[in-house]
């Protein structure tokens, strides 16, 4: 009997290669949220435009974003091909290879069947959520109705968890005393929740941070900063009148190298560090297409696809 070929389509937001696309992205992100700021996509990045060019300009211009998401597509692929027939494919929200060439590709490749793996290990309205709405629009649009498997969330998989916890630990080990440096764990930048998602994200957020703890042993003070409860800001400040002296930031949502982990976090948070008089701050670089996220993304699938003839 023929192996079944399995599609992956690998969800990400995408940010702007340029600081050219940097217009057309915000257009892309302003249409997507639906409501008002649809209605005035065009002019919302026009007002944004200058500042946002900014923060690319800070990073060197682009994100590089687009560019780690393709070799996590290549990377996956390779890995699962020693063991299933299996194709990846790329659907990004605002820039990058939109939906609809994602699902023209893997039906032209003939796939039997999509596995649906969002590169948010957190499950969210705004990322996980959006993304899955603008797959189900573009697959109606094109009249195709191809069977799927899906992956909302991975935040508590062992695989991930010990991918996150070996990035951290190599982080810490930049750190004379490893064990003194305060872990602040950040949850992104996400679009204003209802508060009932607000909470529902932030305890997945907490549950994760949790079992890494568990699972690494840290004995390191740590704070959590997620929606609805203290900002980062605010956190730094409060190191800073305790007196920390070193702290890691952990940008524990996001899988890549991103404006959040570059621009957000390595250049706002560490001005902000030091008005707040702590001494050092480093940033937990992206899993990005390490070996062992790609185990794990690959475990994932697997676990999904069982009991299909693959």
């Amino acid at each position: 009997m023929r192996r079944l070929r399995i599609g992956v389509i690998l969800f990400q937001a995408g940010e702007p290669e340029t600081l050219d696309a940097v217009g057309a992205y915000l257009r892309n992100r302003h249409a997507q949220a639906g409501g008002a700021r649809s209605l005035l996509a065009g002019v919302a990045a026009r007002i944004e435009a200058k500042r946002v060019r900014e923060q690319y300009r800070l990073i060197g211009g682009a994100s590089p974003l687009v560019g780690i998401t393709a070799l996590q597509q290549r990377a996956l692929e390779t890995r699962l091909r020693r063991e299933i027939d299996a194709r990846v494919f790329v659907a990004m929200l605002y820039r990058g290879p939109p939906s609809e060439q994602a699902a023209r590709e893997a039906r032209e490749a003939g796939c039997d069947k999509l596995l649906l793996l969002p590169l948010y290990p957190f499950d969210c309205s705004t990322t996980t959520g959006r993304s899955f709405a603008d797959w189900r629009a573009t697959c109606e649009l094109l009249g195709w109705e191809p069977a799927c498997e899906i992956i909302r969330s991975y935040h508590d998989h062992a695989l991930y968890l010990d991918a996150a916890a070996d990035q951290i630990n190599r982080a810490l080990s930049r750190f004379q005393a490893e064990q003194d440096a305060h872990l602040v764990y950040c949850s992104g930048n996400v679009s204003a929740l209802p508060v009932a998602e607000s909470e529902a994200y932030s305890l997945q957020i907490e549950a994760s941070v949790r079992s890494l703890t568990a699972r690494a042993g840290w004995p390191n003070p740590m704070s959590i900063c997620s929606p609805g409860g203290i900002g980062l800001e605010e956190t730094l400040d409060q190191l800073g009148r305790e007196g920390a002296s070193e702290a890691l930031l952990v940008p524990i949502t996001t899988l890549a190298d991103c404006c959040e982990t570059l621009h957000d976090l390595q250049v706002v948070a560490r001005e902000r560090a030091v008005q707040a008089g702590v001494g050092r701050i480093e940033t937990v670089p992206g899993l990005n297409d390490s070996a062992s996220l790609i185990e794990a993304l690959a475990r994932l699938s697997f676990e999904a696809l069982a009991g299909s003839a693959v």
